[in-house]
């Protein structure tokens, strides 16, 4: 099996099991991240990958982490722990790539929301949207196209 297509296949994997896991319980279990984390640097290593463009895509990661710690998890564990994990797959670009059209996806779907609500933010303020559903799409659309 190509390198390529065996890291998009654990990738997307990953990427499915987090978002599925977010959205119906609200948290991801720990032992996904270190199992997918561990396939992930072993990937890595098989195939060369340098450790300094693995150390530039935790970036992303550790700003997010460092967010969440710092807002109280309103920015949740999870999503920094995914951009964590994802490092070991996905290069900086990549994950930069990964997180606007997260972010874009995110952005369209609360046009959604405030349209069925018709912006009444007292409806609009209740809900949350588990961001890893958002952050899974891009891997797995970019596996399949």
């Amino acid at each position: 099996m190509d390198r390529e297509i065996r890291n998009g296949v654990i990738f997307a994997v990953f990427s499915l099991v987090c978002a599925w896991q977010d959205l119906r319980t609200r948290r991801i279990h720990a032992g996904i991240f270190a199992a997918f984390g561990t396939a992930g640097l072993l990937c890595s290593f098989l195939d060369g990958r340098s450790p300094g463009d693995m150390a530039l895509a935790l970036l992303p990661g550790m700003l997010f982490l460092a967010a969440s710690v710092l807002s109280r998890e309103a920015i949740g564990l999870g999503d920094a722990l995914w951009l964590i994990t994802a490092a070991a797959f996905a290069d900086l670009r990549d994950l930069m790539i990964i997180l606007f059209a997260a972010c874009f996806l995110c952005m369209l779907a609360v046009f959604g929301l405030a349209l069925r609500y018709r912006a009444d933010l007292r409806k609009m303020k209740r809900i949350e949207l588990p961001f890893t559903a958002f952050l899974a799409f891009p891997p797995v659309a970019a596996l399949l196209l």
